[in-house]
């Protein structure tokens, strides 16, 4: 089983991969949150981590916890994602949302 750690501070991370270099963190980021880290985690510090699963937010906006738009989400899986992962994605937003994706 793998443990996905959610949404961690980069300085979190960071500190524990000085204290355990060979034990990589798998880790899920929301794009509702930290999102001035979130070049450190894709880049900057990617080496230090081992897995990173991404996480649409979607929770964070309905509870008015963030403003995280649908057009933010897309630009990011663009970005960052392969097209098989942002065609998984809209569709599951789509689903949730009740968007037509065709």
């Amino acid at each position: 089983m793998k443990i996905f750690h959610a949404s961690p501070t980069l300085g979190l991370v960071r500190r524990y991969h000085k204290l355990f270099p060979a034990d990589r963190l798998n880790l899920l980021l929301s794009l509702a949150v930290n999102e001035s880290e979130r070049a450190g985690f894709l880049v900057k510090y990617r080496n230090i981590v081992a897995e990173i699963i991404g996480d649409s937010g979607a929770w964070s906006v309905a509870m008015g916890k963030s403003n995280l738009t649908l057009a933010a989400v897309i630009n990011y899986l663009l970005l960052w994602g392969t097209s098989s992962t942002v065609i998984s994605i809209l569709i599951l937003i789509s689903v949730h949302v009740g968007l037509s994706i065709t």
